[in-house]
């Protein structure tokens, strides 16, 4: 999150393309909507099952690991983005 506020405050100071603000924003969906099916997972999964299970850690793990993948997609996006900025 800290990396996002970051990113805002210094898109403020140098206006981002069309693009780029296409794909930060597609990014960022990615990682809002992996996180809602994650937590929609989990209380499924709690409702279904409230005893402690290795098969269904693992799931929970798997959907935790999609939140993960989505935040570093975004971070390579941010990434990609300022060192265009800087390196160019």
């Amino acid at each position: 999150m800290g990396v996002l506020v970051a990113f805002l405050l210094g898109a403020f100071l140098l206006p981002l393309a069309q693009t780029e603000i296409l794909f930060v924003s597609v990014a960022y969906a990615l990682v809002l909507i992996t996180e809602l099916q994650n937590s929609a997972l989990e209380a499924a999964l709690d409702k279904l099952h409230p005893e402690r299970h290795d098969a269904i850690g693992k799931s929970k793990d798997l959907a935790a690991g999609a939140v993960l993948l989505a935040g570093l997609v975004l971070l390579l996006v941010i990434l990609t983005i300022v060192f265009d900025r800087f390196l160019t």
